[in-house]
């Protein structure tokens, strides 16, 4: 398990907090409580809410507040996403939607998005990064690699990402780059999502 730049610990507490990147550094970072003591879990959460906080940021662009307004909105909603997330998580454990299949497919899923972040997006998954899977597994991943495949290539997924650049940035259109790159910025935090 790879440490969070923004997982910190207090007292055995773990803690969320990160700078908004346009802020001044004298304006504080936000800082969410996980409630828990627990590295893997406070991980989890710890990538769900970077990704949660990517996506406001996104959002967020075009609004203008003062730095401490923006900082204690961030804050706010980062404690009502992870109070939703955690609620989540109780009833998966209480009621049992949380199987140890749907949990085998998650991590299945995982393993498929880091061997195209790593190997790159290819037609065909790299065989190395399934060969330590059931066979039953390695059928599973080839159909998501498949899926991501096609998905990933779609028109509609480059359409997506170029707008989400226009809407960040209108002064300019965006580059053949600018486009690859954001391309391959969902892959990763699809993948870090998916890992936590």
């Amino acid at each position: 398990m790879n440490p969070s730049p923004y997982l910190c610990q207090r007292r055995g507490l773990f803690y969320f907090r990160r700078r908004i990147p346009r802020l001044s550094t004298y304006t504080s970072a936000v800082m969410v409580s996980l409630g828990t003591t627990d590295q893997k879990s406070a991980h989890r959460s710890c990538v769900q809410l970077t990704v949660y906080m990517d996506l406001m940021l996104d959002e967020l662009a075009d609004i203008t507040l003062s730095d401490e307004a923006l900082r204690s909105f961030m804050q706010g909603e980062l404690r009502a996403f992870l109070q939703r997330l955690l609620s989540k998580r109780r009833l998966q454990h209480i009621d049992g939607s949380l199987t140890a299949a749907k949990l085998r497919l998650q991590q299945v899923e995982a393993q498929v998005l880091r061997s195209i972040v790593e190997h790159g997006l290819t037609d065909e998954i790299i065989e190395s990064s399934v060969d330590e899977m059931s066979s039953h597994d390695q059928t599973i991943a080839r159909d998501l690699h498949e899926k991501f495949y096609r998905e990933f290539t779609s028109d509609w997924f480059t359409s997506e990402v170029e707008q989400r650049l226009i809407d960040q940035d209108l002064a300019k259109a965006p580059t053949g780059t600018d486009v690859l790159r954001a391309r391959w910025a969902v892959i990763e935090g699809r993948m870090a999502a998916h890992s936590a």
